[in-house]
């Protein structure tokens, strides 16, 4: 399967940072919760794993994204809740999509 990599500019104002930071702390969660495989376990027992409960109730509460431990390899992932960008948020690619091309919120 191919990969494909590209660089975008992200402006976005409401995101959780649980980069080791106090958001961390003040939720009870540790890297390790964040980075805990079973997942897909728990979805197969109907279950919803905690990093699905955190997701889901960041998408509620309107927040733009998460920034979050990578679980695949070393760095951060962050994720972008397209539904809840605010009007003045943007999402760029850069390189060869165009410069033009952007994604405003609601």
């Amino acid at each position: 399967m191919p990969l494909l990599i590209r660089g975008v500019e992200v402006r976005i104002q409401k995101v959780l940072f649980l980069i080791e930071s106090p958001a961390q702390r003040v939720l009870f969660l540790t890297k390790e919760d964040l980075l805990a495989p079973g997942w897909e376990e728990a979805n197969e027992r109907g279950e919803e794993a905690p990093t699905q409960t955190l997701g889901r109730a960041a998408l509620e509460l309107s927040l733009e994204g998460l920034l979050v431990p990578s679980a695949a390899a070393p760095g951060e992932n962050l994720v972008i809740f397209l539904e809840n960008l605010r009007s003045e948020s943007v999402l760029r690619p850069l390189g060869e999509l165009g410069d033009d091309s952007r994604h405003k919120g609601k």
